[in-house]
């Protein structure tokens, strides 16, 4: 509702280009503004001021306001400030006009016609700000009025007639009457002028997409005005972009085609076609056929048919026609495709030629090529003097692919034929892709891993050679030491035997000497048994002669008191005197006797202490010879034991010798077998030396590199030491 009564439309709704227009009238409105102001500065100064004489007041309050408005239109050019500041300017000479005339009511009618003027910016900011501006006047002057207030000298007058609100009031009314006539003519002024300028801007675009269209056939452009007149366009172009598109399609398409109503008559060809028939003019002239390829639309493409048999019926055609003819010696195929339409049926025939003579040609070549590489002949090639595009693309390609190929073989052929005459050292060098790089890298392989074996077959047979002559020389010495081992296990044999019939011999004195041992071992034990009674004996002896010691001693001891009676018996005699001289006589002799018998069984006693030490020393040898008596009876006991052992281990000896020297027997037997063998080897190894030297001949028919040939021998070698 608002939106109907108010009809200006709102700035950011407006589109670009009225935006734009909007803009520079505003800019335009602003100098014309300007120039009516410049004008009223000049009305101002001389007819205005004429009644009272205030031109001084007219120049000077119009320079202010002139300068006032031409600052804000350089300082804010196009603004809604500037309209603003222009609108006020107005009513300011408006207020200038009636000072300067004393308030005279007619000067009044030029707020209205001021007001009037605003109508050109299409915009209600300058209205309304003039609106504000004169009502502030008319207010502020009407109490300075009735106040009485002066200005240099002038009273400030708003009316004549004297002054009032209701005066003021009323004169407001007419300028809000005449300020929202304004504006409505202001918004219908706007929203046409909007109008217009979208309308001309829609026919602009309108008129750059179109001959964009018909400059670059080029219907992709679009219009991104929201606008019926802009759908419409925009759906009108998309049909002409199918259509060019279509049209592009066949111009740019590099298959020769045409365009032909049902009657035949050509309605649109493309390059193509003009270039393929530019070429079969000669060939359809010798036919007797003439046409000009730039202009056959409106011909009729029966005539480019020879022969009846193939001029399709473009009338009744219903699905895609195919046809072949010859055009001297070029090969033309057809396919027609009709466009049909369920309520018109066919529309027209899309024909599209096709030049198959290259590729005729390019078959037979292909086939002639093809059967004499599988005869082993590589040396045919495809010729390109005639061939152009699509075909001679193929042409080069095959021709290299043969040429490939035929070089793989030649470089496998020279590095096989090498081998076969023993040489080793060539190789395929020439890089290689692919499949080929791979048979290069295996050919390669084999030949460097033939030339190791050869060189280790080379330092093989060499070797094997020294390795023959060697075994030939130790067979030979080892056939010496074997016939020498053979002598010498024949004496060895010999020999043995004697020391059989020795260890016999001994066997049998050993019998003999512990037969031997056992009767002195009887004897020694016997004579044990005499020693211990001898012992016995002795042991009584000593016993006996103790006893008579002691008895000897005891009659020492008589003797001793005997002389000791004696002496007493004489001091008595000689106290006695003359009658004890017979009993000292008596004394005397029993001294003497006593004397003799102490000295008697003295001699006794040292006899008898001598015999008991001789005895003491006797049982003493005697228990001596008991011990080595048991002595030598235990040691003939061990030698019997011994003897026995030596018997029983010469009984060993004797059947270990007999093993023994059947065991000699029987390695001389194998020693003269070995012997025998000895010799087949060694004439063995002499055929195997011959036979390695026959190898090694051979082998020097191939020839290797030196590098390859020490790696060869070095691998060999560490194969030899690792085994």
């Amino acid at each position: 509702m608002f939106n109907r009564l108010w009809p200006f439309p709102r700035f950011a709704q407006l589109s670009d280009a009225a935006k734009q227009a909007l803009q520079q009238d505003f800019a335009r409105s602003d100098h014309l503004m300007m120039t009516i102001l410049v004008a009223h500065w000049v009305l101002a100064s001389t007819l205005m001021a004429s009644d009272h004489g205030y031109y001084l007041m007219g120049f000077i309050g119009g320079a202010v306001i002139c300068l006032l408005a031409y600052g804000g239109m350089k300082l804010l050019p196009g603004t809604a400030y500037s309209r603003m500041l222009m609108g006020m300017s107005l009513m300011l000479f408006s207020a200038l006009f009636i000072q300067q005339n004393l308030g005279r009511i007619e000067i009044h009618f030029h707020i209205f016609a001021a007001l009037a003027l605003l109508i050109r910016y299409k915009d209600v900011k300058p209205l309304l700000a003039a609106v504000v501006t004169i009502a502030v006047h008319h207010v502020t002057l009407n109490y300075c009025q009735a106040m009485g207030v002066e200005a240099l000298g002038t009273p400030l007058v708003i009316f004549d007639y004297g002054t009032g609100l209701d005066i003021v009031f009323l004169h407001a009314a007419f300028v809000v009457c005449e300020a929202v006539l304004l504006a409505f003519i202001i918004g219908q002024i706007t929203q046409q002028f909007c109008a217009s300028v979208d309308e001309s801007h829609t026919t602009l675009r309108i008129l750059d997409v179109l001959t964009h269209v018909i400059t670059h056939r080029d219907a992709s452009k679009r219009m991104d005005d929201d606008n019926e007149h802009a759908h419409v366009v925009n759906a009108l172009l998309d049909l002409m972009n199918e259509n060019l598109s279509v049209q592009a399609a066949v111009d740019n398409a590099s298959a020769s085609m045409m365009i032909v109503d049902a009657a035949g008559n050509i309605i649109e060809y493309n390059q193509a076609a003009q270039t393929l028939f530019s070429e079969l003019a000669d060939s359809y002239l010798a036919q007797g056929v003439t046409y000009d390829p730039a202009g056959l639309k409106g011909c009729s493409i029966f005539s480019l048919f020879l022969g009846d048999e193939v001029a399709p019926d473009f009338a009744s055609m219903k699905s895609t026609y195919f046809s072949s003819f010859r055009v001297g010696e070029r090969l033309l195929k057809l396919t027609c495709n009709p466009i049909l339409c369920e309520s018109d049926g066919c529309l027209g025939i899309v024909v599209e030629w096709k030049d198959r003579t290259q590729r005729e040609s390019m078959q037979q070549e292909l086939k002639s090529m093809i059967q004499a590489a599988s005869n082993g002949d590589l040396s045919q090639r495809i010729p390109l003097e005639d061939k152009e595009g699509f075909y001679k693309m193929i042409g080069q390609g095959t021709n290299q692919l043969v040429s490939e190929v035929q070089q793989v073989i030649r470089d496998a052929s020279e590095v096989i034929c090498a081998m076969s005459t023993g040489d080793l050292t060539q190789r395929m060098r020439t890089d290689y892709r692919g499949d080929f790089a791979e048979l290069k890298t295996s050919l390669n392989d084999t030949i460097d891993k033939i030339t190791e074996i050869v060189n280790a077959i080379k330092e093989a047979s060499n070797v094997v050679s020294q390795g023959g002559k060697e075994i030939a020389q130790g067979n030979l010495d080892l056939s010496n030491r074997t016939e020498s081992q053979a002598s010498n296990l024949e004496n060895a044999t010999s020999r043995m035997e004697d020391i059989t019939q020795s260890v016999t011999e001994n066997a049998e004195s050993v019998s003999e000497a512990n037969q031997l041992v056992a009767n002195a071992q009887g004897q020694a034990e016997h004579g044990g048994e005499v020693v211990s009674q001898a012992i016995t004996a002795m042991n009584g002896i000593s016993e006996s002669s103790k006893r008579i010691a002691d008895i000897i001693v005891v009659i020492d001891e008589i003797a001793f008191q005997t002389n000791l009676l004696a002496l007493n018996a004489a001091v008595e005699s000689a106290r006695a005197g003359e009658n004890g001289r017979g009993f000292a006589v008596v004394a005397s002799e029993v001294r003497n006797l006593a004397g003799r018998s102490a000295v008697a069984a003295r001699e006794i006693k040292e006899l008898i202490d001598e015999s008991v030490g001789k005895v003491a020393e006797g049982a003493r040898l005697v228990d001596d010879s008991g011990h080595t008596l048991e002595e030598i009876v235990a040691s003939v006991t061990q030698v019997s034991e011994v003897m026995a052992d030596i018997a029983t281990a010469s009984q060993g000896q004797s059947e270990s010798i007999s093993r023994v020297n059947r065991t000699i027997s029987e390695i001389d037997e194998m020693t003269q077998k070995n012997a025998a063998m000895v010799e087949e080897v060694a004439a063995s190894s002499e055929t195997m030396g011959d036979q390695a030297r026959e190898l090694e001949m051979q082998i020097q028919f191939f020839s290797t590199d030196e590098g390859r040939s020490q790696s060869a021998s070095v691998s060999y070698q560490a194969l030899r030491q690792a085994s």
